[in-house]
């Protein structure tokens, strides 16, 4: 009994290390998205709209 609960342990964490292994070399070879280089400019928020957030150093 315990070594079946072992090896089912061991057989799903196997899985989900070849599915995550998968997603990491998919997004890596994919590479970044395309972005613009300058943010889109936001027009002045209207009443029942929240400003957007910004952010600087």
């Amino acid at each position: 009994m315990v070594a079946t609960s072992l090896l089912m342990f061991t057989l799903v964490y196997a899985v989900l290390a070849v599915i995550w292994c998968w997603l990491l070399k998919r997004y890596i070879v994919e590479g970044p998205l395309e972005h613009d280089a300058e943010p889109a400019a936001h027009g002045a928020p209207r009443d029942d709209e929240v400003a957007p957030l910004s952010f600087a150093y």
